[in-house]
C-alpha cells in the first residue's frame, strides 16, 4: 500500500496485454504533454508523442523492465521503464522493431533532418555526457538506468513515485554483483531534481540539449545515480 492511496506496484510480463501497454501509453504520454526536452525529440509534433513513449514501452518489454503502480478505480497511475544490468534500450534484437524504427520514420517523414539529429547530435551527445560524469563508460551499463518515470497528474505527490522507485531498490539489492547495486537517471526539470534527491539520488552533473534549428531552443540536462548500499 502506498501510504493511504489503495495503489499496488506489478511488472508487466513479457507478454503484457495491449490494454496494459496502452494504460503505460497513456500515462507516460500524460506525464510528458508540456516537457520542453521531449519536445525536443519530437521537433514539435505533439501527434507523436504517444508513438515515441509508446515505443519505449515495447522495446522495455523485450530487453528491460516496465512496473507500472495502479489502483482498482483507474488502473495503471504511474510507470517505470528500467533498463537493469547488462541492457540497455535498444540494445537487443526486436526493441527497435517494436516501434522505434516506425516512430523514426514518422518522424522523418514530417521533418527530414530529424534522424539526423536523434543520431548524429543528441545520442552522442548523451552518452559522451553520461559517461563523462558517471566516471565510466560502463558504469550505466552495469546497473539499473531509469529510462522513462510518470505519474497521473492528480495522483503525484502522493508517494506513487517513491513507491516505483523503492521496487527497483529492492531488486537491485537481492542482485548478488556488487557491480551492479547502483542506479542512474538523467532529467531536464528542477522538479525532477528535486524528487529525485529527495529519494536519495546525488546529482553528478549538467550540460546543456540543443533542440533541432527548428525549435532553436536549449534545455538543461543533469545526471543522477544512487549507491544500493
Amino acid at each position: 500500500m502506498l501510504h493511504s492511496l489503495p495503489a499496488s506496484i506489478r511488472a508487466l510480463t513479457k507478454d503484457a496485454s495491449e490494454k496494459d501497454v496502452e494504460a503505460a501509453t497513456t500515462v507516460l504520454t500524460d506525464a510528458f504533454k508540456d516537457d520542453t526536452f521531449t519536445n525536443f525529440l519530437i521537433n514539435g509534433h505533439k501527434s507523436l508523442l504517444a508513438d515515441l513513449q509508446r515505443a519505449q514501452v515495447k522495446a522495455a518489454l523485450i530487453g528491460g523492465e516496465v512496473y507500472v503502480a495502479e489502483t482498482e478505480a483507474d488502473g495503471i497511475i504511474g510507470v517505470a521503464i528500467w533498463f537493469g544490468p547488462g541492457t540497455e534500450l535498444l540494445g537487443s534484437e526486436g526493441q527497435a522493431e517494436a516501434g522505434f524504427n516506425q516512430f523514426m520514420a514518422d518522424l522523418g517523414s514530417k521533418d527530414p533532418d530529424m534522424p539526423a539529429w536523434w543520431m548524429g547530435y543528441f545520442m552522442p551527445t548523451y552518452d559522451a555526457f553520461m559517461s563523462e560524469r558517471l566516471g565510466d563508460p560502463k558504469y550505466k551499463y552495469t546497473g539499473w538506468h531509469l529510462q522513462l518515470f510518470g505519474v497521473l497528474s492528480h495522483y503525484r505527490r502522493r508517494g506513487v513515485g517513491t513507491a516505483l522507485i523503492r521496487r527497483t531498490e529492492e531488486e537491485g539489492r537481492k542482485n548478488p554483483d556488487t557491480k551492479s547495486k547502483h542506479l542512474t537517471v538523467e532529467t531536464e526539470t528542477e522538479g525532477a531534481c528535486a524528487f529525485y534527491k529527495s529519494v536519495g539520488f546525488v546529482e553528478k552533473g549538467e550540460t546543456v540539449i540543443e533542440s533541432e534549428k527548428k525549435l532553436n531552443d536549449t534545455v538543461p540536462m543533469w545526471c543522477f545515480a544512487k549507491e544500493l548500499l
